[in-house]
């Protein structure tokens, strides 16, 4: 069951969201929920966080 409140809450809020998949509660199709529910991007593993922040705020920055 996936529930995106805590995606739609940052949504909300102005917040750029990060998907994570690499956790035991994530199932096939996850990281299409995310995004349907608002994550700019996901990752799946904690040592692509770095880089994909460094990405977003490069991104950021050229807006």
């Amino acid at each position: 069951l996936f529930r995106s409140h805590g995606i739609t809450g940052a949504r909300a809020a102005g917040m750029r969201v990060i998907g994570f998949t690499g956790a035991g509660h994530s199932y096939p199709g996850h990281a299409d929920a995310l995004t349907e529910a608002g994550a700019e991007t996901v990752i799946r593993r904690w040592a692509e966080l770095k880089s994909v922040i460094a990405a977003l705020s490069e991104w950021s920055a050229d807006a």
